[in-house]
């Protein structure tokens, strides 16, 4: 007898390798599909098959029509789509599929709710599960009235992870974090262009997860995750997760909605655990398989197989406990983690940093009994031998591009120790400041050295790498700089262009990255193009003076005083004026050199 035959999409995915060697072990005759003809999936010894089909994001009629043909021509006991990307498609012509297969695809009104996150969050109030403040905009009006209401920081999120427009055109999209209101006023314009956005505070605590298989409506079986590690460190995919008995509250709140949709399936039901009280929120239904699968596979909760025995052969599995304590890594995201982790360059506020012991102690998990990663299985070795290659390539690439940072900042302070930078300010006559949007610390730097420049023989202009100008100073800043005497009311940003690069005797830029950029945009200019903080001799200005857009005030603050700073040491420059001359600098008091 013929073994049953299964068609798994999104091979590209971790958790599609899951569900191949889950359904591979039991017998079942898996081919696996996805867009990348490289995708890691097909590497796997319980891959019977393998297809590629257009990328159902940039054309999902031809993704379509690949796929109709290609089960009509082979049919199958069961279709799994693993991802948004490719559910929604077959969902919506289901009708062409089921004369060939079953679909591994919930009933299209449950699908629409679940994947609608303002749906979502409304059924969960309904039945009365805790949810974060959250406000649906749809307009410029709707957002203006949001700004003023919205406790910060807050979160902005894509009604649907797949955004698509009256054309036709589809496009992913991600969540941003507004720390005040004209920060929230410009990313939620931005969002608008494309659909309505959710507009939710910001729920710091633990996320958890509830992943479910489902006969109707009634929870057949719960696994619980807890999340360790995420990327971005700003709340993001786990790379790190351990497993948990399924607390009843959550279980619970799950049954609800599940009951509520009249699910049939699996879906995870994600909750986040507020620090101060414990209150578990909701924060979204994903109602397909999972990132984290892997873990749950690996703690026997072999929710592949359980979902195929439901769906093909209408059995329900018997009760049974998933094992606790078992941890589960996925190999690239997480060594990422330690990168951002171990660099503290994230600026943002939002992040909880880890201690050093921390971060020891979560590394030392690869020695627990029960520590797994997602693409090792040592039945299956290939897709392993492949995951870690393309680590290796990954942190091959990493290395090579920080270490060429490290070199062109090294090249940035030989000039400072050298004080070449002050010789050559010491000439210049036209002074173009450069940093990413033209609205903080490059418009300081104009309107501070206009301040002090009025008896100088030397002109001032800025401009930002941005293509997007005349926009309006950020606020804290526009605040900041009136407290010292300097007009950034009327501020319109620019876009530099090559007739700023070309009048300019000297550009000065904020941080390392703008001058790649600038010289890769303007190389002809590149032995004119310097950073700011090269105008301090005595080094105490970060090589990089970091952007403050988003930050709380006392970050505006110390940027302001770090141009502030360096541009004293440019007007000493400047009027000392002989070439060859170097001004007396002097450092800031408590500052020795």
């Amino acid at each position: 007898m013929p073994p049953e035959r299964a068609l798994v999409l999104d091979g590209e995915e971790q958790s599609t390798l899951s569900i191949v060697r889950s359904l591979g072990r039991q017998g079942v005759s898996v081919t696996v599909g996805a867009a990348d003809p490289a995708a890691i999936s097909r590497y796997s010894r319980y891959a019977a098959g393998f297809i590629t089909y257009p990328d159902p994001l940039t054309d999902p009629a031809g993704f379509l029509e690949r796929l109709v043909g290609h089960v009509a021509e082979n049919g199958y006991e069961l279709l799994i789509p693993v991802t948004e990307l490719t559910t929604h498609p077959v969902a919506r012509s289901r009708s062409r599929f089921t004369p060939y297969t079953r679909l591994a695809i919930p009933e299209q009104s449950a699908l629409e709710m679940a994947t609608d996150k303002e749906r979502t969050i409304a059924l969960a109030q309904e039945l009365g599960i805790p949810t974060p403040q959250t406000v649906t905009v749809a307009d410029a009006q709707g957002l203006a009235d949001c700004a003023e209401a919205m406790r910060l920081p807050c979160v902005l999120k894509p009604i649907r992870s797949i955004a698509e427009s009256p054309g036709g055109q589809r496009a992913k999209m991600s969540v941003a974090y507004a720390h005040h209101r004209s920060e929230l006023l410009e990313l939620g314009g931005r969002f608008l262009q494309r659909a309505p956005v959710l507009i939710q505070e910001h729920c710091a605590g633990q996320g958890v997860g509830i992943e479910l298989l489902v006969d109707r409506g009634e929870v057949v079986h719960a696994f619980q995750h807890q999340r360790l590690h995420e990327v971005p460190l700003t709340g993001g995919g786990s790379s790190l997760r351990r497993s948990e008995t399924p607390e009843p509250e959550l279980v619970g709140y799950a049954q609800q909605l599940v009951r509520a949709l009249g699910w049939h399936g699996v879906l995870m039901v994600e909750f986040k655990r507020e620090g101060a009280t414990g209150t578990p929120y909701l924060m979204e239904v994903n109602g397909r398989f999972w990132g984290s699968l892997p873990l749950a596979v690996a703690a026997g909760a072999d929710f592949p197989w359980l979902l195929y025995q439901l769906l093909v052969h209408g059995r329900r599995p018997p009760p049974f406990t998933a094992r606790p304590g078992h941890f589960a890594r996925k190999l690239q995201p997480d060594c990422y983690w330690y990168l951002l982790a171990l660099s503290r360059r994230d600026p943002s506020p939002l992040i909880r940093w880890p201690s050093g012991g921390e971060i020891v102690r979560s590394a030392l998990l690869c020695l627990h009994p029960h520590h797994h990663i997602d693409a090792f299985y040592w039945r299956d070795p290939r897709p392993a031998a492949v995951d870690l290659g393309r680590t290796l390539g990954w942190f091959a690439t990493m290395l090579a591009e920080h270490g060429g940072e490290a070199w062109q900042r090294y090249q940035q302070l030989r000039p400072r120790r050298g004080l070449q930078v002050l010789r050559l300010a010491s000439q210049a006559r036209r002074v173009l400041f450069i940093c990413h949007g033209n609205i903080n610390r490059s418009a300081v730097a104009q309107r501070l050295m206009e301040h002090r420049g009025e008896h100088l023989e030397v002109t001032t202009e800025s401009a930002g790498l941005l293509a997007r100008g005349e926009r309006p100073a950020d606020p804290v800043m526009v605040a900041i700089a009136a407290e010292h005497g300097l007009d950034l009311g009327g501020w319109r940003s620019r876009t530099v262009t090559a007739e700023q690069m070309e009048r300019a005797d000297l550009v000065l830029a904020m941080e390392l990255a703008h001058l790649r950029a600038l010289r890769r945009r303007f190389p002809e200019h590149r032995a004119k193009m310097y950073l700011l903080s090269g105008l301090d001799p005595f080094g105490n200005t970060p090589t990089d003076i970091a952007d403050p857009y988003g930050q709380p005030r006392a970050a505006y603050e110390r940027c302001f005083r770090q141009v502030e700073h360096c541009l004293r040491n440019l007007s000493a420059a400047q009027a000392t004026g002989a070439a060859g001359d170097v001004p007396n600098i002097q450092p800031r008091d408590g500052e020795t050199s």
